[in-house]
């Protein structure tokens, strides 16, 4: 297949969709994608997850970690050997580490989201957005409504939108639904937005600490300039807000053999993908990299739909799930009665 299989139109009532720009064929995989970020998840049983190939096995079991204070688990030296750059380079490491000491405060799932956005925030800042992250983002009418890590181009006359040339830029596009959470919802974010601050304050003041305690005035030079070159830059409460919400609107979770979920990230041009309870596409991981699969011969012009939750759900719990966690009410041919 040559060139891009598939195209960004507006959808009316749900933002922005995928399109096939050419015939897909049954069982076809196209639109493979690397995530932005993705992090293994905390277990609440004695499990593990390797940071490299996402395999999941018991804490007891010996094995390799990450040298630095992270820890990271890996299932084999190889795994070690074959992640440990990318887990570096966009200062995943370092930010894992300055959050270590809120897994004992947080409950499992709050430290979970806090992994999440921590590693989200260590690359933003490490591909030059760290002033977006310490800005006031727009929500419920305040402020600017148009923010630098969220704004977007616009489609043209017939609806089309230019491909983003990243992840980066894809993800500027997604709806982050922040009017419609609940206040308890708010509330549970702005508590690990105050962790997260916590953590970052005490490591950097430990650094500063032990770059020189000579005097007062050096000191807190010192920590001034560890927080401005801080792997976990400064994050403002609204933009800490606003990120949570796309996370949880746009995450994609990575589920294993025993329908445990292993990992959680975002992916650029896969959150733009709509949900259908009948849908012609399907997700699938390999290793950290999604690749969707065509379940059935797709026509040039249609639109790509996932199902967002387990299709054998019954419709109210459908429904309940598309309400609570993703703003919507589907209205698709299975939940119309129409298939």
């Amino acid at each position: 297949m040559s060139g891009p299989s598939y195209q960004v139109r507006t959808v009316h009532g749900s933002g922005r969709g995928l399109f096939a720009a050419v015939d897909i064929a049954e069982g076809e995989t196209f639109l493979s994608e690397d995530p932005y970020f993705l992090v293994t998840l905390v277990s609440k049983h004695n499990v593990v997850t390797c940071n490299g190939c996402l395999k999941q096995f018991p804490a007891v079991l010996p094995h390799p970690r990450c040298g630095q204070k992270c820890g990271e688990h890996y299932c084999s030296d190889q795994c070690l050997v074959d992640d440990i750059t990318r887990h570096e380079r966009f200062g995943e490491c370092a930010a894992l580490q300055r959050i270590l000491p809120a897994q004992g405060e947080l409950s499992v799932d709050d430290y979970n989201h806090l992994r999440g956005i921590a590693v989200l925030a260590a690359r933003l800042k490490v591909e030059g957005h760290a002033d977006g992250l310490r800005a006031k983002a727009w929500r419920r009418g305040g402020a600017k409504a148009v923010h630098v890590l969220w704004g977007s181009d616009t489609p043209d006359e017939a609806g089309l939108w230019p491909l983003p040339d990243s992840s980066y830029a894809a993800l500027g596009r997604v709806n982050t639904n922040e009017a419609l959470f609940g206040e308890d919802q708010l509330v549970t974010f702005r508590d690990i937005h105050a962790k997260c601050t916590e953590c970052s304050a005490a490591a950097d003041s430990e650094e500063g600490s032990d770059d020189d305690s000579s005097g007062d005035e050096s000191s807190d030079a010192n920590s001034r300039t560890a927080s401005f070159s801080s792997p976990l830059p400064q994050i403002s409460l609204e933009m800490f807000l606003r990120l949570s919400c796309a996370y949880q609107c746009n995450g994609f979770s990575v589920w294993n053999e025993y329908d445990k979920e292993t990992a959680s990230g975002m992916y650029g041009m896969a959150a733009m993908v709509n949900h259908s309870c009948v849908p012609n596409i399907a997700k699938q991981y390999h290793g950290r990299r999604l690749v969707f699969v065509a379940k059935r011969s797709i026509q040039h012009d249609e639109e790509l739909l996932l199902s967002y939750v387990d299709v054998k759900l019954g419709q109210n719990l459908r429904q309940w799930r598309f309400q609570n966690q993703y703003f919507f009410t589907c209205r698709c041919q299975r939940c119309d009665g129409k298939k």
